[in-house]
C-alpha cells in the first residue's frame, strides 16, 4: 500500500515538474514576442498576444478551456509571471544599452547627443553592438534610441531611467520609425511635458498578422 502511494506520488511530482516546465516555456516565448511588439506594452496586449500564440502553437492544450476558464487560468497562473519576464528583458536590454555606452566612452566622459547626423551614427553604432549582429525590432531600436537620448543628454541630471519618461520617448521614438522621420531633432527632449502615457489597445491587427490568424 505505501508503495504505491509512494509511485502515485513521484507520478504527481514528474507530472507538475512537466507542466511548470512548459508553463515555463510558454511564458518565455510569449515574452519575448511581446517585446517584439511593445517594450511597455498594456496588461490588454499582453493577454490578447499570449492568448493568440496559445491558439497557434498549443491549440489543444488552448482548447481545454473555455473563454472564463482560460481567463481566470491566465491571471492566475500566467499573467504575474509573464509580466516578471517582460520586464526581465526591458532590463537585460537596457543593462546591455548602458555597457555598451560606458565601455565605448567611459562613465566619466559620456559625449553629448545633439541633434546632427553623428547622433545618428552614435546610435547605430550602441546597436549594433548591443546586438552583435542579430536582428532587432522597431520597438528594440526605439528602446535604445531612448535610453541613448536620455544617458547622453547634459540636460539629464541622472543616470537611473524613469519609466514614465521612458514611456513618453520610447512611443515618441517609435512613431518617428514607422513614418520613417529622422530622428535628429530633439523636440521630445525640449518638451517639458511628463504626463503618462495611457495603455494602447491591444494592436489585434499587428497580432493576427504575427501568427497569420
Amino acid at each position: 500500500m505505501e508503495m504505491k502511494e509512494e509511485l502515485k506520488d513521484l507520478r504527481y511530482l514528474k507530472e507538475s515538474q512537466k507542466s511548470n516546465k512548459f508553463l515555463m516555456d510558454i511564458i518565455k516565448e510569449v515574452a519575448k514576442l511581446v517585446t517584439d511588439i511593445s517594450i511597455y506594452p498594456s496588461k490588454k496586449e499582453v493577454y490578447g498576444i499570449a492568448e493568440a500564440y496559445l491558439k497557434k502553437n498549443h491549440h489543444e492544450f488552448f482548447n481545454k478551456f473555455s473563454e472564463i476558464q482560460w481567463t481566470a487560468y491566465y491571471n492566475e497562473h500566467i499573467c504575474k509571471q509573464l509580466l516578471e519576464q517582460i520586464h526581465s528583458f526591458r532590463g537585460s536590454l537596457a543593462s546591455k544599452t548602458r555597457d555598451v555606452i560606458f565601455a565605448t566612452f567611459g562613465k566619466m566622459n559620456l559625449p553629448s547627443i545633439k541633434s546632427n547626423a553623428d547622433s545618428s551614427q552614435t546610435i547605430t553604432f550602441i546597436v549594433k553592438k548591443v546586438f552583435s549582429g542579430k536582428q532587432y525590432t522597431n520597438a528594440e531600436f526605439a528602446f535604445i534610441m531612448a535610453i541613448c537620448k536620455t544617458l547622453l543628454n547634459p540636460k539629464y541630471d541622472s543616470l537611473q531611467l524613469k519609466e514614465k519618461t521612458m514611456k513618453r520617448k520610447v512611443k515618441y521614438y517609435l512613431k518617428k520609425i514607422k513614418k520613417e522621420l529622422p530622428l535628429d531633432d530633439d523636440d521630445d527632449d525640449n518638451s517639458n511635458n511628463e504626463e503618462s502615457v495611457k495603455d494602447e489597445d491591444v494592436n489585434l491587427h499587428r497580432i493576427l498578422f504575427l501568427f497569420k490568424l
